[in-house]
C-alpha cells in the first residue's frame, strides 16, 4: 500500500505536464496509472483517454478484467460522456457520443468475460459474477447511461444499444442466480 501511494505521489507530480503535453507516460501500465490518478481527481475524460491509449498500446491490460482496469475505464468513458468531472474541456456532442460508444464497447466486452466465467466454473463463480454484474446495475458513475431519464436523451438507436445491453447484464444476473 504504500509503495502504491508513493507510486501515485510521483505520477501526481508529473500529471500537469503530461496533461500539457510537456511530459509522456513511460509505457501503458504507466498510462493505466496516470488514468487511475485522473479518476480519482475526477478528470474523467483524461481518464478515459489515458486508459484508451493505454490499451492501445497493450491490449493485455484490457483483458485482464478481475483487475477492473476495463471497468473502470468505461465507468469514465461513461461520466466523461455526460460532462462530469473537473477535466477543463468539455467533450461537444459528437465526443460525447463517442465516449458513451467506447464505454459501451468496453462494459460488452466485461460482459461477455464474466459471461464465459460462469458457463466455464458454474457454481463456483455464480457468487461473484452476481454480486459484480449487481453492482453494475448500481453503480452511479454508469447512472448516465443506465437510467430511464438520460436514456430518454440518446438518440434512438444509442438508446436501443443501452437498454439490450442492460438486459444483458440482468439476464446473466439471473443465470447467475439459477447456477447457485
Amino acid at each position: 500500500m504504500i509503495q502504491q501511494c508513493q507510486r501515485y505521489l510521483a505520477l501526481d507530480g508529473r500529471l500537469a505536464g503530461v496533461l500539457a503535453g510537456d511530459d509522456k507516460a513511460a509505457n501503458a501500465g504507466e498510462q493505466i496509472g496516470f488514468g487511475t490518478l485522473c479518476q480519482r481527481k475526477k478528470l474523467y475524460l483524461a481518464a478515459a483517454r489515458f486508459h484508451r491509449d493505454a490499451f492501445g498500446a497493450d491490449v493485455k491490460l484490457a483483458e485482464n478484467v478481475p483487475s477492473n482496469a476495463r471497468y473502470n475505464a468505461a465507468c469514465c468513458a461513461a461520466l466523461a460522456a455526460c460532462a462530469q468531472g473537473n477535466d477543463g474541456d468539455k467533450p461537444d456532442d459528437a465526443e460525447r457520443g463517442q465516449w458513451r460508444q467506447q464505454a459501451l464497447e468496453w462494459l460488452q466486452a466485461d460482459l461477455a468475460w464474466w459471461a464465459k466465467a460462469l458457463a466455464n466454473d458454474g457454481k463456483r463463480s455464480a457468487g461473484p459474477v452476481r454480486q459484480i454484474m449487481k453492482s453494475w446495475q448500481q453503480d452511479p458513475d454508469l447512472a448516465g447511461v443506465r437510467e430511464k431519464v438520460a436514456l430518454a436523451g440518446l438518440p434512438d438507436a444509442e438508446r436501443n444499444k443501452w437498454t439490450t445491453f442492460w438486459d444483458g447484464v440482468e439476464a446473466l444476473v439471473n443465470r447467475a442466480q439459477d447456477k447457485k
